[in-house]
């Protein structure tokens, strides 16, 4: 059978696309996208082998789009993984720190450096081409400012004495400290001979009296030497030298017992409550040089290498807040090292023994008028040696106040709880040392609450603020929780605004009052922080929706009242821009007929009719004349007319009593002498002259009351109503 042609042209033109297809394409790099990285690296003069091949995960580990940087392991081990050789370099008996924590990059650039061994750049400013300084530049700052510098000091050659990983010599000097100031000190040079004639220095390091960085004095004579050691007068504590050059003590003579001899004040403080149970009968040179020394009091070392010999447990390294002293190995500072009269070997047992060091605190401390009790001991709230917060607190300082200040039972059911108060974050607003306000509050006034309540400060810089608000807080508000009332105010509202406010010259106390002031509703209308309008107007925050978001929301007050009046009467603001209202109404002008909080009138208008309509409209033969000459002067305006909006000419009222619409006043008046309006008889004769549902139902046993008593009005428009009947 023969392969068709066409099946044979598609496998050639596979065949060719396969040909022609170039090859796969090759996996991204670091470089690719780190492209900044790989400028900064190879534009220094040591770049880490692996860097400089690009082989980043040798240390690393892809990060994808985790954006995540990992290395492969968080120790020097991942150092080791190539510097194998010098894992066992580093087990000698004195480590450098950063070498046993396991973070060689403490010193070392991992990437790129212009030092040689990649070492790090050294501080801002400085030349230090160890960089050692980037970590012992604060304890080494007195020697660098030494008038007399030792040579490789000032050269910052700190390698030239110290190995920079391990050594078998304290202080991580390279060779014993005789043999190395011996290779550049020589002992049988001239000068050498010279400078130590007449001195007994058998058995004497260099480091016995001299620095090896630098001092003041010539020769760099340590500063902290023995008195008689450094005048010359070795027989105070020595016999005279044996023939082969060395001293001895007296015999019988113990080190301790000679000590005693002067220092006698130390002696004694073995003696007292709380002695140091380190301290015995004959062991000082377990922490005392003899003859000189580079750290204070003549110490062998420092004090936290002394202390930590015997109190290990002082600092956790667990995360919590130390001391600074106890960091720094300032024991000294607070306990008495020989013993003392205090528990704790503590040199006080007062605030004094803190306030000593924080001498800003103690000026405060003095001359503020409010003083927290514990204050006096401040080992109430703070740990001496390491807090489990900052400040070195004991708790947390929401715990840390309950010890004392127990939250009030009856504020988890109260109406309002200040959110600090309940959440015992009592620091929030109170100062927990001392202050010049009462109860210790952090500031004066308002200055306390608008550090968390932004919003409200805000308000007391508008146009109108209220002067209650800027002055105080508390003129309204409780600090902590409100029983029976919201937004922790003092008492109710109606009754707090009234402490300020007399409520008989805002006709509060009128026959009618306005509903929101009646149920002393007043921040329904005026804000009690401040406001851009008069009287603090702002009306009632409401819920709107925007954007499909619900949010609270005050109206847009323009000036005019009806802004304020339809926050709460909203029905009525569609109807008042009906054709027919009132101008007055139109315009929003409420308050030219109305009172704000309350009147003595029904609807607590300013004015019954007709006095309050003749504020506006005069009175005069020309009115009297559209009425039918009837004189209007004691009418009732609103027994005709809608104050507000009608579909009728004039405002009338919708409905009109057929003799009204007819305008035939006199199927029900007589008109008077004066043109005033009477009626001839009796309202239900009259009525019934034309409704024969009045006789019929005077007739019947069971009548209204108004109706039996023939007040038709007590129901019924006589002229005209809004509603039908």
């Amino acid at each position: 059978m023969k392969t068709p042609r066409f099946l044979l042209l598609c496998l050639a033109a596979l065949a060719a696309a396969v040909l022609a297809a170039p090859a796969a394409q090759a996996a991204k790099t670091c470089y690719d996208c780190h492209t900044k990285e790989k400028q900064l690296y190879s534009s220094r003069k040591t770049m880490h082998q692996p860097v400089r091949e690009g082989n980043c995960e040798t240390c690393h580990k892809r990060h994808g789009f985790a954006q995540a940087l990992i290395l492969q392991n968080t120790t020097n081990d991942l150092c080791y993984t190539c510097h194998a050789d010098l894992k066992n370099e580093f087990t000698k008996a004195h480590v450098h720190f950063p070498v046993s924590d396991g973070k060689c990059w403490d010193c070392h650039d991992p990437h790129a450096s212009d030092k040689a061994g990649l070492l790090r750049a050294a501080p801002e400013g400085i030349d230090d081409p160890n960089a050692c300084l980037m970590c012992h530049k604060n304890e080494l700052q007195a020697s660098l400012d030494g008038k007399v510098p030792h040579k490789p000091f000032t050269d910052l050659n700190c390698v030239a004495c110290h190995a920079p990983h391990a050594s078998e010599n304290a202080g991580l000097l390279t060779a014993p400290v005789d043999q190395l100031c011996a290779s550049c000190h020589k002992p049988n040079d001239g000068k050498m001979t010279k400078a130590h004639a007449d001195k007994h220095i058998a058995g004497l390091a260099c480091s016995d009296c001299h620095s090896g960085h630098s001092q003041d004095t010539k020769g760099l004579l340590s500063e902290n030497t023995h008195e008689p050691f450094a005048s010359g007068d070795c027989e105070t504590c020595h016999s005279l030298p044996d023939d082969q050059g060395k001293v001895a003590l007296p015999e019988g003579t113990t080190v301790s017992g000679l000590c005693t001899t002067c220092h006698s004040d130390i002696a004694d403080k073995t003696t007292l409550a709380h002695p140091h149970d380190a301290v015995t009968a004959d062991n000082c040179e377990d922490c005392h040089q003899p003859h000189s020394s580079r750290f204070g009091n003549l110490l062998v070392s420092s004090e936290s290498e002394i202390c930590g010999q015997c109190h290990s447990d002082i600092l956790t390294s667990s995360g919590k807040t130390p001391h600074l002293p106890a960091v720094l190995g300032q024991c000294s500072s607070c306990h008495e090292v020989h013993g003392s009269a205090n528990a704790k070997l503590v040199a006080k047992t007062d605030a004094s023994l803190c306030l000593d060091c924080h001498a800003d605190f103690k000026a405060k401390h003095d001359s503020s008028k409010t003083i927290h009790v514990g204050a006096d001991d401040c080992l109430t709230c703070h740990a001496p040696h390491e807090g489990l917060h900052a400040g070195i607190l004991r708790k947390n300082p929401s715990e840390l106040c309950l010890d004392c200040h127990a939250v009030d039972t009856e504020a988890l059911s109260a109406v309002t709880g200040h959110q600090p108060y309940l959440a015992s974050d009592c620091s929030a607003c109170h100062q927990p040392h001392h202050s010049d306000t009462p109860h210790l509050v952090r500031g004066e006034g308002k200055a306390t609450c608008v550090g968390c309540h932004a919003d409200i400060d805000k308000r007391l810089t508008m146009t109108n603020p209220h002067p209650a608000a800027v002055d105080d807080c508390s003129s309204c508000h409780v600090p902590h929780y409100s029983e029976n009332t919201k937004h922790l105010l003092s008492t109710h509202e109606k009754e707090l605004c009234q402490t300020c406010h007399s409520y008989e010259d805002l006709s509060m106390t009128a026959e009618f009052v306005h509903t929101p002031a009646r149920m002393g509703d007043c921040s329904g209308c005026h804000n009690p922080h401040g406001a851009m309008q008069a009287n603090l107007v702002t009306g009632r925050m409401r819920r709107v929706t925007i954007q499909g978001k619900v949010i609270s929301q005050l109206p847009q007050l323009t000036g005019i009242s009806s802004d304020l009046c339809f926050t709460c009467h909203e029905d009525l603001a569609t109807e008042f821009r009906k054709p027919g209202t009132h101008q007055p109404v139109m315009a929003g002008e409420c308050d030219a007929c109305h009172t704000a909080h309350g009147s003595s009138h029904q609807g607590f208008v300013k004015a019954a009719a007709p006095e309050l309509c003749a504020g506006c409209h005069t009175i005069d033969d020309a009115l009297n004349a559209k009425h039918e000459n009837y004189t209007i002067t004691g009418a009732d305006c609103l027994d005709c007319h809608n104050p507000h909006v009608s579909d009728q000419p004039k405002l009338v009222r919708s409905s009109l009593h057929p003799p009204f619409a007819e305008k035939s006043c006199d199927a029900c008046h007589e008109k008077g002498a004066q043109g005033e309006a009477t009626v001839a008889t009796s309202m239900t004769e009259m009525c019934a002259g034309c409704h024969e549902s009045v006789t019929e139902g005077a007739s019947l046993a069971h009548q209204h009351v108004p109706f039996a008593a023939g007040e038709c009005t007590a129901c019924h428009g006589v002229h005209a109503a809004d509603k039908a009947g």
